[in-house]
Formats: structure tokens, sequence, C-alpha cells
């Protein structure tokens, strides 16, 4: 297993200081169209489109139930391996027992209707400004998609990945802590 402590590293670029990335994260927070952006599939098609339909029917449900949704956290763990599957294990600098974390976000880019993306994006925005006021390293860089992830369904949908198949699960629940601090703290201000 490989460690990358405060770098992102991946199998598909050398590691990159996140310090360095935050500060341009950081500025594109305040223009969301200059946002970071990676394409890749996260699973196959055909794995994709079976959960896809699986949490469709469970937000039905819920918002036949309750009526509205305030915000929808769809949690993941991330798979960053080499071309090797050698998996990579994340870690924020500022705190080494907490795995890092990354929001994906869905678009319209894909051509299925998805009209306040951008409303998800600016609420991912702002959570990422918050936590990185105190951990600069837990966040990676938010990636936009050209899927919608069910994210469609109401403004306040976040896909957020938590670790990686590299991290232990004590990493993945202190990340955990960390994130539901910052998005409390931004949701109530």
């Amino acid at each position: 297993m490989r460690s990358a402590t405060g770098k992102m590293a991946g199998p598909e670029k050398p590691p990159i200081l996140l310090a360095i990335m935050g500060l341009r994260v950081r500025r594109s927070m305040r223009i969301p169209s200059m946002v970071l952006i990676r394409l890749m599939p996260s699973a196959p098609a055909s794995s994709q489109a079976l959960a896809m339909e699986t949490i469709s029917v469970t937000l039905g449900e819920s918002l036949m139930m309750t009526g509205f949704f305030v915000y929808i956290l769809d949690v993941h763990r991330d798979a960053v391996a080499d071309s090797e599957g050698n998996n990579y294990k994340l870690l924020c600098a500022e705190e080494p027992g907490a795995a890092q974390l990354e929001f994906v976000i869905g678009s319209s880019g894909g051509g299925l209707e998805h009209p306040d993306w951008r409303e998800n994006l600016k609420l991912a925005c702002a959570v990422q400004e918050t936590l990185y006021a105190k951990y600069p390293t837990l966040m990676r860089p938010v990636t936009v998609r050209n899927s919608r992830y069910n994210q469609q369904v109401t403004t306040g949908s976040l896909l957020i990945e938590v670790g990686t198949a590299g991290n232990s699960l004590d990493e993945a629940l202190a990340a955990a802590r960390l994130f539901a601090a910052g998005f409390a703290e931004t949701v109530l201000a």
C-alpha cells in the first residue's frame, strides 16, 4: 500500500503538494467556473447504473414521506490506485489520523437535465472553504463530472468521497468528524 500524507498522489500524475493545490482551489471557490475539473469513470457503467437506480427509489420514497430535503449527502469511498492495482492511502497533513475527502459534483454535461447543478457546486465550495481554513490538506480538489449522481433531485445534494480503499475505517471516521463540523459551521452560518 502506498501513502501520501499532505499530498495528492495517484496513478495519473506525480504527487502535488496540496498546500499549493489548495491555494488554487481556494481562489477558484470565489469563481465556480474556474473549479478544477477531472473527468473519469468511478465505476463500470453497469454498476453505476444499478447504484443510481437503487438510490433514486430511496430518494423518491424519502421525498414522498417528508415532502422535502434540505441536504443529501451521498457518502462513498474512493478507489485511487496505480496501474498495478496498488491502493493509495491519502491523509490530511494537519490531522494525520484523518483521510482526505473529495466532493464529486454532477452536472448536465452528459446531456441529462440538471439545471441547478451550480447550486450544489456553490455549496461544495463553501464547505470546502470553511474546512480549508482549519485543515488546508483535508479536501482534495472538487471534481465536476458529466453525470448527475441523483444530485438533480434537489439542491443541497453532495457526493463526498471519504478516503480511499487504502485508508482504514478509523481514518475515514476521523475525516467524517472533521467534515461534519465544517459542514455544520457552513450551513448554520
